[in-house]
């Protein structure tokens, strides 16, 4: 990528993620000259000063009134299948701030019913998934206090619920219209935007990668959304960390405010041989 190449495409108003993406791909396709490539990197400096990055977000959405929403979806056995697979989605996309891949890549014998919790081991490779890292391990314990937002009683009224046409599918979410199947990320992406759009959140703005930026936020200022037991990956630790101080929009309807109790676990330790995903069971 020669520099001339560069002024030209931000003369034409491009980013500067834009830029540095193009010159990622030259570099690899064509070997820069020295010359070329120490004039790259001051022109990419220059374009970081004049067009610096943002992020995607300079505000985020008020949860609660899409808690208060969803907590209207109550018993459980009075619901359609289709309000079921929203709550279950949303329900587990906010509490364990998972991408909905990673939702969709959960598997009914991956998941343990134990006395105080359902624990879910995702063991299908993910994006996140790397050599010496550890795979997610949600745990959501039932929380009795409110059984209309408990994620435990939601996932076993919905495994109830899909056993007479689960067939031999071996993933939990599947698709509530025919032909059943498996839901891809693409549709479970689809579904939270659009308990979005009924909870009154503006989703022209925000979409449903805009989930994982609440959890730790509502931990500082000490607001409850739902019990819960989160492990987070480090890596996604840190990227959550630096979003949590975004202002809410707030929605203008008479919802009533929420409080249920968050329980998080202290980051993972080094593997060790005797405990699976590097996490031994506390029960």
């Amino acid at each position: 990528m020669k520099a001339a190449l560069g002024k030209q495409m931000f003369d034409n108003g491009l980013s500067y993620s834009v830029i540095n993406t193009y010159r990622s791909a030259m570099n690899l396709i064509f070997a820069p000259s020295e010359e070329d490539r120490k004039n790259i990197n001051r022109l990419l400096k220059g374009v970081a000063k004049m067009r610096p990055p943002h992020p995607k977000y300079k505000f985020t959405w008020d949860p609660d009134p899409v808690l208060s929403f969803v907590k209207n979806w109550y018993p459980l056995n009075r619901l359609n299948t289709e309000n079921l697979t929203y709550k279950l989605v949303f329900l587990m996309a906010i509490t364990s701030a998972s991408r909905t891949q990673t939702l969709s890549k959960i598997k009914i014998t991956d998941i343990i019913k134990l006395e105080r919790k359902i624990e879910i081991r995702v063991t299908e490779r993910i994006k996140t998934s790397a050599p010496n890292k550890f795979q997610p391990l949600l745990i959501f314990p039932y929380f009795r206090e409110a059984p209309e937002l408990c994620v435990a009683h939601t996932i076993e009224t919905y495994l109830e619920r899909t056993a007479q046409y689960r067939k031999d599918h071996e993933y939990l979410i599947l698709t509530h219209k025919k032909p059943i199947h498996p839901a891809t990320s693409q549709t479970i992406s689809r579904w939270l935007k659009r308990v979005l759009k009924l909870g009154g959140v503006d989703t022209t703005v925000f979409s449903s990668q805009a989930f994982g930026m609440h959890l730790l936020r509502l931990l500082r200022e000490k607001v409850s959304i739902i019990a819960l037991e989160c492990n987070y990956i480090k890596d996604k630790r840190r990227k959550i960390v630096r979003l949590i101080d975004l202002p809410v929009r707030m929605i203008n309807r008479n919802f009533p405010s929420l409080s249920v109790d968050i329980i998080t676990n202290p980051p993972h330790t080094k593997p060790s041989p005797k405990s699976d995903f590097g996490v031994k069971r506390n029960e």
